[in-house]
């Protein structure tokens, strides 16, 4: 039987994830900061230091340690579905590195990633792009939600953020729905 691990990377990718879990039995990983875990009902969980990833790159050793847990996680699996949000610091980071990981062991990696709002900034902007474009040579689907682009044509004006975010997370799960299917 095809084992499938939805694995949400920090607070973007966590909130898609668990919502795809809500939604799924697949067994499921949160790698976020410890103030945010509880927030979720993940399986599985791996607290990021607050004092290692606020507003600060992730030094490599801290990442190389995050990542042997995750290979411990991913050990079984024949597909993973990675959520993240890109043009931050753990999505972008870590997704990439977890997403190379996974194909390394064989397993196929569908991701579903969140660009920037355009008030974010340029800069934010164009870290998320080229995320993405890693991304898109280390995964076998990917699902793209470009929020500059989407909340213009937000389904009304008067529709709140929050709406907004829940709209958007289930325009990606019936995405991974459909692609899952194949595994």
């Amino acid at each position: 039987m095809n084992k499938v691990l939805i694995i949400g990377v920090g607070g973007a990718g966590c909130s898609l994830a668990a919502h795809i879990q809500k939604k799924t039995s697949f067994d499921s990983l949160a790698i976020d900061r410890a103030q945010y875990l509880p927030d979720h009902n993940f399986t599985n969980k791996i607290e990021i230091s607050e004092q290692i990833s606020a507003g600060h790159e992730l030094p490599d050793s801290y990442k190389q340690e995050i990542l042997q847990s995750v290979e411990k996680h991913l050990i079984g699996s024949s597909a993973i579905v990675l959520a993240v949000g890109l043009g931050g610091n753990l999505g972008t980071a870590l997704g990439i590195e977890i997403a190379k990981l996974a194909r390394k062991m064989g397993i196929n990696v569908v991701c579903t990633a969140y660009l920037p709002f355009g008030f974010e900034g340029a800069k934010r902007r164009q870290v998320s792009l080229n995320a993405l474009n890693e991304l898109r040579m280390c995964t076998d689907e990917i699902l793209v939600h470009d929020h500059s682009v989407e909340i213009a044509s937000a389904e009304s004006p008067s529709q709140s953020l929050l709406d907004y975010f829940k709209a958007a997370n289930e325009s990606l799960m019936d995405d991974v729905n459909a692609k899952l299917v194949a595994y």
